[in-house]
C-alpha cells in the first residue's frame, strides 16, 4: 500500500512538470493554452484552473495539483 502511494505520489508530480512548463512551480491558464492550442475556449480554461485553484490566486500549485488529483481531499 505504501509502495502505490509513492508512486502515485510521483505520477503526480511527473505529470505537474510536464504542465508547469514555464518551471515557475505554478501551472496557468496560459501554460494550458499552450499544451492544448489555441483553438481552445477561453471560458474553459478559467473553469479548469478555478476547478483546481483552492487559494484563490489564478493559478495552481503543486499542493492544489495533489489535492485535486487525489479527488480534493
Amino acid at each position: 500500500m505504501q509502495e502505490q502511494l509513492y508512486l502515485a505520489e510521483d505520477k503526480i508530480l511527473e505529470a505537474f512538470h510536464k504542465l508547469d512548463l514555464d518551471h515557475t512551480g505554478t501551472i496557468t491558464k496560459q501554460n494550458l493554452k499552450e499544451l492544448l492550442g489555441d483553438d481552445v475556449d477561453e471560458a474553459a480554461l478559467e473553469r479548469i484552473i478555478k476547478d483546481a485553484d483552492y487559494h484563490n490566486n489564478g493559478s495552481i500549485d503543486l499542493e492544489e495539483f495533489k489535492k485535486m488529483m487525489q479527488g480534493g481531499e
